[in-house]
């Protein structure tokens, strides 16, 4: 059937859009549709989320905003389309080739272990998620140097809820409260990224274990894909009511904004769908950056990378002025844009590869990218063989990279901060978790 649905993506984009690139694209993507709707009942689908939403940022996004008249797009691209389609499909088929590198069992670990494991550490489980979830309220007050492994830290209010979860379903208040907590959160910032993310990865890890069928899991996308339109609709004015100081930031300004929306039909409309497809669309960020940089730039070569791991490996006594995560230097001077700190835009990976060496460097990067996808993997199989629920600990760590508007400097951070924090955790906690 994988194959099926790959033709059918391949005449889909060989009717509509008319060019290899796109019915490849296509292809790909259909098969990776097929594979989450089909697989993930029987594995933990994380692998093919990812490639997912690269394929629909990257790919699927622009070759739809290529194809509609340039009034309906706010972020045009400003390459042509066969230019871009060529450096961006060998991107993603580099960046699929490195998160594939290593086989890993880690994304399919018998319920039966996890539950047997968690039931014995339920009490320590509960513990974890309720401090991480309080340290969620005041990590932001610590000094940079340790907010940051704070915020890490707090993730883990996830795997121990979700753990929780999947020993007893009659526990799904803790990952309910937990996912409750992170919007009510997102609603009062404006920001939704991580709460959006996290209720997907629920949503995953929820498919596994209750083994839904087909039905119910298209119901289930169509729903959460009417939040999305929703999020979109409110997201710009709550942000300009609350961001300028008219009015306080509340669930009720969201609750009226809101309404007003569906009132005057603003979720569902022309205008929200076009702005939900713009937003899904991180090619515009790299195809003004490949058009400014060969304006403007030399490739940058080993000296742009260095950049970042500079700012992942050196200590700040060491390395005063080395960037920091959320910095938009580099995405101000390279992408032919300037943004503010108020915005969460990122260049992404293909972008710094370019930026670096190239088209080439579009592939280096993605492969490398995902060849980090897979180490991480790997690790987290390794630290399962303990006890699944270390399998559970993939999620925070690729949280961010997973994103394909992530900055390369905060994904690195992110990963290499997060491995040493969390294999500090898998040594504390290790003969607690044990399943022998």
């Amino acid at each position: 059937m994988t194959i099926v649905w790959s033709l059918i993506g391949f005449l889909f984009g060989t009717l509509a859009f008319g060019d290899i690139y796109s019915s490849l694209s296509f292809a790909g993507f259909f098969f990776v549709l097929y594979r989450i709707f089909n697989k993930s009942s029987d594995i933990i689908v994380f692998r093919e989320f990812a490639i997912f939403l690269y394929i629909l940022n990257y790919l699927i996004s622009p070759i739809i905003s290529y194809s509609l008249p340039s009034e309906l797009i706010v972020y045009k691209m400003q390459l042509p389309k066969d230019i871009y389609l060529m450096i961006a499909f060998w991107g993603i088929v580099f960046f699929v080739v490195g998160i594939y590198s290593f086989k890993t069992q880690v994304f399919n670990f018998k319920l039966s272990k996890i539950k047997r494991v968690t039931n014995l550490n339920s009490a320590f489980l509960k513990k974890i998620t309720i401090v991480t979830i309080l340290t969620s309220f005041v990590y932001k007050s610590l000094p940079e140097q340790f907010a940051f492994v704070a915020y890490l830290f707090t993730l883990l209010k996830y795997t121990s809820s979700f753990s929780l979860y999947l020993s007893n379903r009659r526990l799904w208040y803790y990952p309910v409260g937990v996912l409750s907590i992170s919007l009510l959160g997102s609603f009062l910032s404006g920001m939704f990224h991580d709460s959006v993310i996290w209720i997907i990865f629920f949503g995953i890890i929820l498919v596994y274990q209750v083994r839904i069928n087909f039905f119910v899991k298209l119901l289930s996308v169509v729903f959460f894909f009417i939040f999305i339109l929703f999020i979109q609709s409110i997201k710009e004015e709550y942000r300009r009511l609350t961001w300028t100081g008219e009015q306080e930031a509340s669930i009720e300004l969201v609750g009226n904004v809101g309404i007003r929306n569906f009132e005057n039909d603003r979720v569902a409309n022309d205008d929200n769908l076009f702005s939900a497809l713009n937003r899904a669309n991180q090619a515009w960020i790299l195809a003004s950056t490949i058009d400014n940089v060969n304006r403007n730039f030399d490739f940058q070569g080993f000296e742009h990378a260095t950049i970042y791991l500079e700012a992942v490996f050196l200590p700040r006594f060491l390395a005063p002025d080395k960037i920091r995560s959320g910095d938009k230097e580099i995405f101000n001077k390279y992408s032919g844009h300037t943004i503010g700190s108020g915005t969460s835009m990122g260049l992404g990976v293909f972008a710094d590869g370019y930026i670096a060496f190239g088209p080439m460097g579009v592939c280096i990067f993605g492969f490398v990218l995902g060849l980090l996808f897979s180490i991480v993997f790997k690790i987290c199989e390794y630290w399962s063989r303990v006890s699944p629920y270390y399998a559970l600990l993939l999620l925070p760590l690729l949280s961010y990279a997973i994103r394909p508007d992530c900055e390369l400097q905060t994904t690195l951070n992110h990963l290499f901060k997060g491995l040493v924090l969390y294999g500090v955790f898998f040594y504390l906690t290790s003969r607690k978790f044990s399943i022998e």
